[in-house]
């Protein structure tokens, strides 16, 4: 499973949502259930579990939803090469 598409569509769609959202973090949420809908990603029960981990960690809220989708996406239970997902996922722990 080649996880380049993958990630570089993450990174575009993020991108977006923090360039057009404006008003904080929470204000993100339309776009974040677009791109769930859209991309198949993350349910609205999943959306609520991404605000629960970002508010409850450091950093910005759209970073923390965007590194929270890319881990699920990038899961060793989705992929077969399971070494390869540590190695790719093991830097940003």
């Amino acid at each position: 499973m080649n996880f380049l598409p993958t990630l570089l569509r993450l990174c575009g769609e993020f991108f977006l949502t923090g360039l057009f959202a404006v008003g904080g973090g929470l204000a993100t949420l339309p776009f974040l259930y677009e791109i769930g809908a859209k991309t198949g990603w993350f349910t609205e029960a999943d959306v609520l579990d991404m605000i629960a981990v970002s508010e409850s960690t450091p950093g910005p809220i759209g970073v923390n939803m965007a590194t929270y989708t890319g881990f699920i996406e990038i899961s060793p239970k989705k992929t077969k090469n399971f070494d390869f997902n540590i190695k790719l996922i093991k830097p940003f722990w």
